[in-house]
């Protein structure tokens, strides 16, 4: 009993962490789409705050952590 419990465990653990991998490559899939998508928003220096407002609004109504918390 205590092993398939470990093992229940294991598996939910592991479907976290793919999970979050896949959320942070869609969030890193998104960032790049913006910022090719609407190269005006980017600034000189590579800075683009349009994209970073809609990359954190993204992550609030999901209710993840913001991209720059996440990278």
């Amino acid at each position: 009993m205590a092993w398939k419990q470990m093992t229940n465990a294991e598996e939910n653990m592991n479907d976290r962490m793919t999970n979050d991998r896949q959320i942070s490559e869609l969030q890193q899939e998104i960032h790049d789409a913006l910022r090719v998508q609407h190269p005006d928003w980017v600034e000189p220096d590579g800075d683009c705050p349009t994209c970073e407002s809609y990359e954190s609004r993204l992550a609030e109504l999901l209710g993840l952590s913001s991209p720059k918390d996440a990278r």
